[in-house]
């Protein structure tokens, strides 16, 4: 019987870390770290079957994201997330694969964003909303997964 051989962690989804870095808690487990650590602490039989990015708390991301040229410029518009968010984060990327690089250093609380002076070339955007999570655990801060948007470089680009 394999029952209580390693024991799962889960406590730092709380705090926002995901499933695959609770997996990686219970496989790397040595006794002393976490009590009590089981039987078969540090053994290779440990696995997580399925999605290691989920998470416990999930925040809604923004919707119907546009990106559409304006001569050098290129203006971003989205619909509010359904939850009630701090703001929201722009990426931008070359490729749809990234990596992409912030745009804003501080949250935009409009549904609009205008990058200007955009590099000629296709652009890839992403669109992520930020929240202030609390938790019976304390609180920190959540962001969804993002959404995409790009535009296609112009004749002359």
């Amino acid at each position: 019987m394999a029952a209580g051989r390693t024991h799962w962690f889960l406590h730092p989804m709380a705090m926002g870390e995901t499933m695959g870095y609770c997996a990686r808690l219970a496989q790397n487990n040595k006794r002393g770290q976490y009590e009590p650590a089981g039987r078969a602490a540090r053994n290779v039989h440990v696995a997580l079957m399925g999605d290691p990015t989920l998470r416990l708390h999930v925040v809604a991301p923004p919707l119907n994201f546009q990106a559409k040229k304006d001569g050098r410029s290129v203006v971003l518009s989205w619909e509010s997330s359904p939850d009630q968010v701090l703001g929201y984060v722009v990426y931008r990327s070359a490729s749809p694969m990234g990596p992409y690089t912030r745009l804003n250093k501080r949250l935009l609380t409009a549904a609009s964003f205008t990058h200007k002076s955009v590099p000629a070339g296709a652009q890839s955007y992403m669109l992520r909303a930020v929240v202030l999570q609390i938790s019976p655990s304390g609180s920190y801060i959540n962001a969804s997964t993002g959404i995409f948007a790009a535009v296609e470089p112009n004749a002359e680009d």
